[in-house]
């Protein structure tokens, strides 16, 4: 891996803990109740572009995962 710092299991352990969370960030959201669902859904995301780019370095990465954030709001 030509990456210096590999993100994988760091995004990998963020969404876990989020999951294992989701239903209390959920209740803590008094205004629409789905800051949990939407939390695990980003991480979830930059989860999976982290994983696309593995091989490249860490700043490559996170703009990849920056491009599909941006998009979901699209």
């Amino acid at each position: 891996m030509s990456s210096d710092l590999n993100l994988l299991p760091l995004f990998q352990n963020v969404v876990s803990t989020l999951e294992t969370n989701r239903s209390s960030l959920n209740q803590a959201d008094t205004h629409n109740n789905d800051h949990g669902d939407n939390m695990v859904d980003i991480f979830s995301l930059i989860t999976q572009a982290v994983g696309e780019k593995q091989d490249s370095p860490a700043a490559n990465q996170l703009a990849h995962a920056g491009q599909l954030l941006s998009g979901m709001n699209s």
